[in-house]
């Protein structure tokens, strides 16, 4: 009975305290933009599939029929010979078989083209990913800071009271006044109230983590300072605009690139 009863405190107290690494990983997770990484790539495979396609042969069939109201005749009669006249309907079928042999590198340059779009996409998502990751630090590192507060409120809270039991003591004896113990009195007011605005704070900040993380987060919920290893990662300048730079450029190198091949000649089958 004894280790039950201990197993479910370390149960409850497991999910009392959340990380900032797990906060940002919920929220990635919660977040429907992330949905979009899935997209990007099968959208990627669609294209590079469809370029593919263009070395495969070609068919086409056709067909066509026509009618005139009249018709040419020769003039003139040979003996023996019956000269059938033309018919004044006509049909025609054709079949074409195209193969493209060579085309100056063009479905090469239209693979190029799809990797490099996907790789915009991609990059812009993780662009907008790293602003929400700001929007959980904030709130992160707020409700970190309002629990400092709260302590330090605390703190003085304790102070006043004995400075309060002092001051009595003293009114009693008659060393000090009732306008002494009147401004503590309003100093411990004043706290107090600072504390509601405090705790008032960090329950929005709490809530408002809890949507973004999609997990329900109580007020009594810890959240854990990090290591002085993610401080250093956090204060790392690593903007993913730049990378997001770098594939912009990357496109445009291979868009002129493609207007060279198209001046290429090409080189195909025709049946």
């Amino acid at each position: 009975m004894v280790f039950s009863l201990s197993f479910l405190l370390f149960v409850s107290g497991m999910y009392a305290q959340i990380t900032l690494e797990e906060c940002q990983r919920k929220t990635q997770e919660n977040y429907p933009l992330v949905h979009q990484y899935g997209l990007v790539e099968k959208t990627k495979e669609y294209n590079l599939e469809n370029a593919a396609k263009g070395y495969l042969p070609q068919f086409a069939l056709s067909a066509k029929a026509s009618y005139q109201s009249d018709v040419t005749e020769l003039p003139v009669k040979i003996p023996g010979v019956e000269l059938k006249r033309l018919p004044k309907d006509q049909y025609q079928v054709m079949l074409e078989l195209q193969q493209k042999i060579w085309d100056g590198g063009g479905i090469r340059m239209q693979k190029k083209k799809a990797t490099a779009e996907a790789e915009i996409d991609r990059e812009k998502l993780n662009v907008d990913m790293y602003t929400l990751n700001g929007r959980v630090n904030d709130l992160y590192f707020g409700i970190l800071m309002l629990d400092e507060q709260l302590a330090q409120n605390a703190l003085l809270q304790d102070e006043l009271g004995r400075n309060f039991r002092q001051i009595t003591a003293y009114v009693d004896n008659g060393i000090a006044n009732q306008a002494d113990l009147d401004a503590v009195k309003v100093e411990q007011l004043n706290t107090r109230q600072k504390r509601i605005e405090l705790t008032s704070l960090r329950q929005a900040y709490l809530k408002m983590l809890s949507l973004l993380t999609g997990e329900e987060l109580a007020e009594d919920t810890k959240l854990m300072k990090p290591l002085e290893s993610e401080y250093s990662l956090l204060n790392e300048i690593r903007r993913p605009e730049l990378t997001w730079f770098d594939a912009q450029n990357n496109q445009l190198g291979i868009q002129e690139e493609a207007l060279k091949v198209g001046y290429l000649p090409r080189l195909g089958l025709f049946v």
